[in-house]
């Protein structure tokens, strides 16, 4: 359906509300499914597709909502049927420089909280903590990928130790 829209790079906290509300600016909305991540009981997996009322509309989403922020992550905004845009390393892809291992952390620790404690130093794309396959229980240690070196920096310089 050439109405349709996938929004991709989304928090794992979205929701069809959230996203609707995003979206509304450019009018026409007519259905949002955020697709859930079950098995991690997230209300998002990191995409939805949108249905808008027009093609016209659809287009305009997908060309003046790419790359527009939806919390602390720029989106990936495109038509469902046009292909994947593969990322560009200029454009702040992911730079292994950027990617710091965090240890030491507590079983109660969140991907959310982890979020909030490396926003200040700069833009965070990732959070990913390394759990227990079994029980799900964090193992105390994960990485948080910073936007670019100069964030990552930062939050070494400021919290590490």
């Amino acid at each position: 359906d050439d109405r349709k829209i996938y929004v991709g790079h989304l928090p794992n906290n979205a929701t069809a509300d959230a996203l609707a509300d995003a979206f509304k600016s450019i009018g026409g909305v007519q259905d949002v499914a955020c697709i859930p991540d079950a098995a991690l009981g997230y209300s998002c997996k990191g995409f939805a597709f949108i249905t808008f009322a027009t093609v016209e509309q659809a287009k305009s989403a997908a060309t003046s909502m790419n790359g527009a922020l939806f919390g602390d992550r720029p989106m990936e905004v495109r038509l469902k049927t046009a292909p994947r845009e593969e990322p560009r390393r200029d454009s702040g892809s992911f730079d292994p420089d950027a990617n710091l291992y965090v240890g030491g952390m507590t079983e109660s620790m969140t991907e959310e909280s982890l979020r909030e404690i490396f926003a200040p130093y700069g833009l965070v794309q990732k959070t990913k903590l390394i759990r227990d396959h079994a029980t799900q229980v964090p193992k105390g240690y994960g990485f948080v990928q910073m936007m670019d070196v100069s964030h990552a920096h930062a939050a070494i310089a400021a919290l590490d130790g």
